[in-house]
């Protein structure tokens, strides 16, 4: 179930849509809508099989010429650096 923090987040995404979404359910990762590179969703999948994480939502913020990431509070803080490290090696 999601926290009220992690609904208001997706309704803020709907208003203002982020350049990609994936969303983490069972150990898989799903890209919802957007662009982003199969490598890139593949190794998301690995991390949250790796890391046990069943459930939860990343978001790709475009900030100029770069790429933000952010999370539902599903995904703990060194999972969250592990989702920023491989995207820098895919983007």
């Amino acid at each position: 179930m999601a926290s009220p923090g992690d609904l208001l987040k997706i309704l803020l995404r709907r208003i203002s849509p982020p350049f990609f979404t994936i969303r983490i359910r069972d150990g898989e990762a799903m890209l919802q809508n957007g662009k982003m590179t199969p490598a890139f969703l593949h190794d998301c999948g690995l991390i949250a099989k790796r890391s046990g994480i069943r459930s939860g939502w990343i978001w790709g913020i475009r900030e100029g010429a770069s790429i933000k990431l952010d999370f539902s509070g599903t995904i703990e803080d060194g999972d969250r650096q592990r989702f920023r490290n491989i995207l820098g090696v895919h983007a």
